[in-house]
């Protein structure tokens, strides 16, 4: 790994981007589990009142979307070199954060919402 590279040859910022990255992937994911998952699973079956077959479906066609999302855009950054700097990956984070953002305003504003929005 070169973050042990790193750590031998005092680079702190470096490893500091290390940590930091990752820390926000960890956080990215707890938040993932807790809110996105729990929350759209509730907001379908208790508030719109879908079966549990059908908020199933929805929710592996989210995870299938991000998987392929997630395996496109480690693919890009392999290609252009992005993972070699930490402020694309930050740019990169940002846009997490947006879309994490954007599915807690969804889930929060869920006593609004009165019908299903089918895929």
């Amino acid at each position: 790994m070169d973050i042990l590279r790193y750590i031998r040859a005092r680079n702190w910022p470096v490893v500091a981007g290390y940590g930091l990255f990752i820390g926000m992937m960890a956080i990215g994911y707890f938040y993932n589990v807790t809110f996105v998952q729990l929350g759209l699973k509730d907001l379908g079956e208790r508030v719109l009142g879908l079966p549990q077959t059908e908020v199933a479906r929805q929710m592996a066609l989210l995870a299938l979307l991000t998987g392929v999302v997630a395996l496109t855009v480690g693919w890009l950054m392999q290609r252009h070199g992005w993972s070699l700097l930490l402020l694309r990956k930050l740019h990169l984070a940002l846009g997490v954060i947006a879309a994490h953002l954007s599915l807690t305003v969804h889930i929060a504003l869920r006593p609004l919402i009165r019908y299903p929005v089918i895929c």
